[in-house]
This record gives C-alpha cells, structure tokens and sequence, in this order.
C-alpha cells in the first residue's frame, strides 16, 4: 500500500466522505461540549501565563524595550482584536509588580490550569477514538504535564522566533551576503516557522494524549495539518467578523472583551478535536482498506479486533 497519502488527509476516503465522516463522528461524540470545557481551562491558563511571562521580561527588559515592543505587536496579530486591549492592560498591570512570589504563583497556576486542560483534550480524543480510558490516574496526569510542558516548550520557542528571530536571522544574512532579501524573507518566514511548530506541537499531543498502542507518526500527521489549518482559518474569520460586524462591545460592554476571548478559546479547541476524529476517521478507513498496521475505531492496537475473535 502507498504510504504517502497517509501525512496528508483526505487519506483513502477523498475529501466529502472524510468531511461527511468527522462531522458525524465529532457531533455524535458530543466534542462541541468537551471544546466549552477546553476554553475555560485555557482562559484559567492564560494570566497564570502572563504572570511568569512578564516577570520574567521584568527583569530582562525595561518599559518601552524593544523587546516589550515586539511582545505586544505579536500579541496584535494573534489575540482576537476585541480581546487585546484586555490582555495587555493585564500584562501592564502584572508586569508593574513583578517579583519571585508571583512568578511562582504564575507558575503553579499556569501548570494546573493547562494540565487540566490537556486532561480533558486526553478524554476528548479518546471519544474519537472510541476507546475506553485504562491508564493509572498518576499516569494519566504524568501525561498531561508532561504534554503541557512540550506545549509551553514550542509555545516559547515561537516566541523567540518573533521576539528575537529577526536579529539572528539579520546576522545570517549579513554574513550570506544577501541582506536586501532578509527583510521580506523574514517578515514570512517567521509565521512559517510558527506553524509549522504549531503543528509538530499538536502532533505530539495526537500522538501521546490517546490511550492508545502503537501509535505511529503517519497516523496522526493528517489531524495535525487540518488542526493548524482550521485554527489559521477560525482565528482570520474571527478577526474578519470582528473588525467589520463587532457588536459585542455595544451588546455586552467591558465583558465583550472577555467574551470574545472565549470565544477564540473555543474555536481553538474545536480545532484540536476535530484534528483527533480526522486521525480516527482516516485510520479507521485505512483499517477497513486493509492495511494491517492501521486500528479500526475502538481498538488500541492494529488488528485487537482480530485476535479477539480469532478462533
């Protein structure tokens, strides 16, 4: 069998059977409430975040540094517009009276918020699965801060992509010879390299979160891809609806802001659940394909339903 189709969906199926497919499964396995369930966790996650983030750049940077400068124009371009005059005034407002007590509070926080969160995209790709959680409580939760920690790693890492990438990037091209081309290389390569980070990072909780066996790389790359294409598309459309039909701010007022944070939360994690039932949907049509190193939905490892019912 062709393994190449396997790192880029629709795999076997073609496009409207796969999307038929996820839409049926991510609906009949109730995902739109386990995304409500993710948002809240990653709203809790977000100002823990903040706090180490802007005591930590309390003690590298002063007020108008460049790299604060850089920090807040990146900030700009993700968080949802509505949203971000709220995140900065709060990363103004912490990074005032930074010290050690509240980077350790930022730290316990952040750590417990996201570790929930991962918890329960673990319980969510196992719906897509269709399999039953067996693991030890302690390893389950070992997983999810193990996870979390990957995630904090890329998530800092693309930070200083943006926030110090330039500089490097500018000292490569001086010594290339090539700097008149650096700039505009720069300006879209950065947010390459931020996706396709974002990518690896969710192939890895595809590849660790399920309680499943053998979990190759070639079965979870697909989700992976639509996930950061999804998230890319519900972010630009998000901001496109709020740019030229914002309302919340006249209908809810302050809480406008919060509310379209959420809102973004939740759209991120249907993002991630439906990259978990792409890789289900697509490994399972494999299965059925026969390929011997593919699961049917429900089994933990090619081929359990075999030998359960070999005579």
């Amino acid at each position: 069998m062709n393994h190449y189709h396997r790192f880029f969906p629709p795999g076997v199926l073609g496009w409207p059977r796969l999307l038929r497919r996820v839409g049926r499964e991510f609906l009949g396995d109730n995902l739109t409430a386990k995304a409500a369930e993710l948002s809240y966790y990653f709203l809790l996650a977000i100002f823990p975040f903040l706090f180490i983030l802007t005591t930590i750049l309390g003690y590298m940077a002063g007020p108008g540094s460049v790299v604060l400068t850089a920090l807040e124009h990146y900030f700009r371009r993700v968080v949802p517009p509505g949203s971000y005059g709220l995140v900065i005034e709060t990363l103004h407002q912490i990074r005032s009276s930074a010290g050690a007590g509240k980077l350790s509070f930022g730290i316990i926080g952040t750590l417990w918020a996201a570790s929930m969160g991962m918890s329960s995209i673990i319980d969510g790709l196992n719906r897509a699965y269709q399999v039953k959680e067996e693991r030890p409580w302690w390893k389950v939760q070992c997983v999810a801060v193990l996870l979390t920690f990957v995630l904090g790693t890329f998530l800092v890492i693309a930070l200083l992509l943006v926030l110090y990438g330039e500089r490097l990037f500018g000292f490569m091209a001086n010594r290339m010879g090539v700097q008149r081309m650096y700039a505009l290389a720069w300006s879209i390569g950065q947010w390459f390299l931020v996706v396709v980070m974002v990518w690896i990072a969710l192939a890895f909780i595809y590849r660790f979160a399920p309680d499943l066996h053998r979990n190759r790389w070639v079965h979870v790359t697909p989700g992976a891809a639509v996930s950061t294409g999804l998230w890319i598309v519900a972010s630009l459309g998000l901001r496109f609806y709020l740019r030229y039909f914002n309302t919340y701010q006249a209908t809810y007022g302050s809480l406008g802001a919060v509310i379209i944070l959420l809102l973004w939360f939740y759209l991120s994690g249907i993002a991630i659940l439906v990259g978990g039932e792409v890789n289900s949907v697509i490994e399972n049509a494999e299965a059925a394909a026969g390929s011997r190193d593919a699961r049917f939905a429900g089994e933990k490892t090619p081929g359990e339903r075999a030998r359960t019912f070999s005579p």
